[in-house]
């Protein structure tokens, strides 16, 4: 048989919409997730089967959804500014990046951070406004961590 296919959107309207290309090629939406933040969503990954992460340009917050129960599990509370971005490393893993600079290694099974990778000592805070150590992308590039 052919292969399935699924994927995530989502946007300003507060929704993760999940979406199934089905054995005949349709693609269809086969449900939606309300998400508890208001603020606008900035970036969002497929984690696994099993999560969905997101965060918003305006707070410090990784939201996780399950995409098991359609809704919040829990959210990580590990970046001092906004994350900007997420890749996915391997099945057990993935990466978050920040607005002050800091790159967080996640647990994709456990959502705990595994490893911290930069954490700019001379961040000064929001007051400052200079985001030198910025991180806005990441790209995985060959390898399993």
């Amino acid at each position: 048989g052919r292969q399935q296919h699924w994927f995530c959107s989502g946007g300003n309207d507060r929704h993760i919409h999940i979406w199934h290309q089905g054995s005949d090629g349709v693609v269809r939406r086969t449900g939606t997730i309300v998400r508890v933040d208001e603020e606008n969503m900035g970036c969002m990954l497929a984690v696994n089967a099993r999560f969905v992460v997101t965060a918003s340009s305006t707070n410090n917050v990784v939201q996780v959804y399950s995409l098991r129960t359609m809704a919040q599990h829990r959210y990580l509370s590990y970046h001092r500014e906004a994350p900007q971005c997420f890749v996915r490393l391997s099945d057990t893993a993935f990466v978050s990046g920040s607005l002050d600079g800091m790159i967080v290694v996640w647990h994709a099974e456990h959502m705990t951070p595994l490893r911290v990778l930069n954490s700019p000592g001379d961040y000064l805070g929001k007051e400052d406004h200079d985001f030198r150590y910025c991180v806005r992308t990441l790209v995985f590039v060959a390898g399993q961590y």
